[in-house]
């Protein structure tokens, strides 16, 4: 009976995740040009995460909400910085694929400046996802921690924000410069709808 059990629970979620991974492929361009990623851009806050990732302000919303209150109000907290982060990957991702189209297309044309702008939104884009990836996760385990774990301590996002050289924030804004760049190496109306988007 428990074997049973345990079949079929490993099956079914074999089958959530291969269904998973098989959206994620048929939903991917092959080749995602300019215009196929600017509708797809999530508009950005950064001022709103600044503010979840701040200690001092965390350190503050602990004092004055009191045990109880700070953890419920942490669990927010915490689903809020998910969805904003998620957002910033999303974006991340579709720049790294216009990324990866323009290099492409400076096999025939050789522009070097596109070549070269293309090249560091790649590299930027694929650091911002790897790192602010394993940030995600840890909030995510936090989450799950405060939500059924009623003793757990409850952990201050504020520590995530600088992992190593890795800044959450910063990296982002280095990312969104490094797309502009390119936007501009591009040329065309693509600088001015790039910012807009952005």
């Amino acid at each position: 009976m428990i074997v049973t059990i345990s079949v079929t629970l490993f099956i079914t979620f074999f089958l959530i995740f291969f269904f998973r991974v098989l959206v994620s492929f048929s939903s991917r361009f092959k080749k995602r040009g300019f215009y196929d990623v600017l509708p797809f851009l999530h508009p950005d806050d950064p001022g709103y995460l600044e503010e979840l990732f701040d200690l001092e302000r965390e350190a503050s919303l602990a004092i004055a909400l009191g045990k109880k209150a700070f953890r419920k109000a942490q669990i927010k907290r915490i689903r809020l910085a998910l969805e904003r982060l998620n957002r910033r990957a999303f974006n991340a991702g579709c720049l790294q694929d216009w990324a990866f189209a323009e290099a492409q297309k400076t096999v025939a044309t050789r522009d070097l400046e596109v070549r070269a702008a293309a090249e560091e939104l790649e590299k930027s884009c694929s650091t911002y996802r790897l790192s602010a990836g394993i940030i995600q996760r840890q909030l995510q385990r936090w989450l799950i921690q405060l939500i059924f774990l009623p003793f757990f301590r409850v952990p201050y996002m504020g520590s995530l924000k600088k992992i190593d050289s890795f800044d959450l924030l910063q990296s982002y804004e280095i990312l969104e410069e490094a797309a502009v760049r390119l936007a501009q190496a591009c040329g065309g109306e693509c600088y001015e709808l790039l910012v807009n988007a952005l």
